[in-house]
Formats: C-alpha cells, sequence, structure tokens
C-alpha cells in the first residue's frame, strides 16, 4: 500500500516546501508530477522508498511494544 501513496506523499512534501506566495497553478498536485517526471523523471517519485520501508519496521516495533506494554498496565491497575 505504501507504494501507492508514496508519490503522493512526495508531491504533498514538495508543494509544503513552496513558499507562501507561489501561484495556484505552481502549487497543484499535477503542475508538481509533471516538473517532477519531467526534470527526473518516473523513478524520482520512488526516491528514498527504500529508506522509509526499512523505517517502518523498527518504528512498528516500538510502536506495537509500548502499545502492548502500556495495555497491560492499565489492565493491571484497574479492576473491572
Amino acid at each position: 500500500s505504501w507504494a501507492i501513496v508514496y508519490p503522493i506523499d512526495l508531491i504533498k512534501s514538495r508543494i509544503q516546501a513552496l513558499p507562501m506566495d507561489c501561484s495556484k497553478n505552481d502549487r497543484s498536485i499535477v503542475h508538481i508530477g509533471k516538473s517532477i517526471l519531467k526534470e527526473s523523471g518516473w523513478k524520482a517519485l520512488y526516491r528514498g522508498f527504500g529508506i522509509t520501508v526499512l523505517r517502518a519496521f523498527p518504528v512498528n516495533a516500538v510502536i506495537l511494544t509500548t502499545h502492548s506494554e502500556l495495555r497491560g498496565l492499565f489492565e493491571r491497575t484497574h479492576v473491572r
């Protein structure tokens, strides 16, 4: 699923990095997408994807562990 939304997230980040006084057309998803494809090709839409996927494993492991520990703590300290 990340492979589908990654290019959209990249375009969103590019739009957020534009100056506030940028024209509405220059801030459009289509315009930014075409600019990326024209300047760098389709591979540019996935630059950084590998490291993002690798980063997801430890991040999700920490989140799952924290959730499990806090849930267990909550259940032990609250009588039903």
